[in-house]
């Protein structure tokens, strides 16, 4: 009965910390240069707890005093709960193949196509539950109880921490990992868990999952390795104060594709990313004047933030929608002439198969401009503009 009524208790505080914790925050909610000061304001971390508790600062600067005091205020008491619940056994992981081949854990929510080749041809991959959690050794309750020293009053901090520590731990006890591959840059903990792997004589390495901007969120963070996409984005992050030596420019398979030459049935392929109605409208203007133009068009649904439902109006318009479940992002930019988008993957995907990119600063002229002050990678890459086509005079589509 007490046990149902702690676990009771446990989820539902873990509901209100994370619908506090999810307040809309983007790269957009707060001015570049208000971002810059405070990073400046912040004292040079000595160590890589300290550099954790700098990442944490600059995301609970981005909520605001009075959220960043109602996620501290949840967490203490869910922190507390989570130090006397009686620990779960360890659950291993299935039995590995290759013994000889250093292991590597990595969580089963990603995919492992993210991973670059140099990484996955040096160690065995196992997936693990992200959901794992372990039983806290001696040792791990002295890490843990330096950082308590060090930030007693910081619960939200101390919370995530603890969290991660008994994660990471039913991982090495599961496979004895020689590695953690972990997208993590944004996790105000990866640097401290950097630290902890230290201790266990691992290696922490971080790979890019997608597109960063100039975002403090993203600051101070520190792996062993982390592996990026271009040399721009190795110039972002230390501008974020991220530790300068841990940076390896890579391209993964997720980006390298097998593209079919020869297939090419549109001249445009929108790939839209979370877009509101608004904006779907604001695209749908656009891409008729293409269509007037006598371009032949095809507008691609993000597979989780798009509402299919909306894209009705394209469809009345004779625009082609190609599903995501039908039809592969490899097949798609192999029927595309250019691949046209605002913000998207996609966009990365095309450049690095060789297929001309189009930037549309046209629907949302005022996001188109906020990726431009938070850096946006490709808008340093070759790339014509949605506006050259439609109000700069590009010639109209030759028959």
């Amino acid at each position: 009965m007490q046990r149902c009524i702690l676990t009771s208790l446990v989820n539902i505080l873990k509901k209100i910390a994370n619908v506090i914790e999810k307040k809309s925050v983007s790269p957009f909610s707060t001015p570049v240069t208000k971002q810059i000061s405070y990073l400046e304001s912040l004292k040079e971390p000595h160590d890589l707890i300290e550099r954790s508790f700098m990442q944490y600062k600059c995301q609970m600067k981005l909520k605001g005093m009075l959220v960043h005091s109602l996620i501290n205020l949840a967490s203490a008491p869910l922190l507390l709960v989570i130090l006397l619940r009686k620990e779960s056994p360890i659950t291993p992981c299935r039995d590995i193949c290759d013994k000889d081949t250093p292991r590597a854990a990595y969580f089963d929510d990603l995919t492992t196509d993210i991973i670059p080749i140099e990484i996955s041809s040096s160690f065995d991959i196992v997936p693990c539950s992200s959901t794992s959690q372990g039983r806290l050794t001696k040792k791990d309750r002295a890490f843990f109880r330096q950082i308590v020293v060090r930030y007693p009053f910081s619960w939200h901090f101390l919370l995530k921490t603890l969290v991660k520590v008994r994660q990471y731990r039913g991982v090495i006890d599961s496979i004895n990992p020689k590695a953690f591959i972990v997208c993590s840059e944004y996790s105000f903990a990866s640097s401290l868990m950097t630290a902890y792997l230290h201790e266990n004589g691992i290696v922490h390495i971080n790979v890019m999952h997608g597109e960063k901007l100039f975002f403090i969120r993203d600051s101070f963070f520190q792996f062993d390795r982390c592996y990026v996409w271009d040399d721009k984005l190795v110039d972002l992050f230390i501008d974020l104060r991220a530790h300068r030596n841990q940076f390896h420019v890579s391209i993964p398979p997720s980006l390298r594709l097998c593209i079919q030459e020869g297939r090419k049935r549109y001249d445009f392929t929108y790939y839209l990313g979370g877009e509101t109605r608004q904006q779907l409208d604001a695209i749908l203007l656009h891409m008729l004047k293409l269509r007037k133009k006598g371009f032949h068009l095809c507008i691609r649904p993000h597979p989780r933030y798009t509402d299919v439902s909306e894209l009705a109006p394209f469809i009345n318009a004779g625009i082609h929608l190609e599903t995501c479940e039908c039809v592969s992002i490899e097949e798609s930019l192999s029927t595309t002439r250019h691949a046209l988008s605002l913000y998207s993957t996609v966009l990365r995907q095309a450049y690095e198969n060789g297929i001309p990119i189009v930037i549309d600063d046209l629907s949302d002229s005022s996001k188109y401009r906020q990726l431009q002050e938070t850096r946006f990678a490709i808008l340093a890459k070759p790339h014509t503009l949605l506006s050259d086509y439609i109000d700069n005079g590009i010639a109209e589509k030759q028959a």
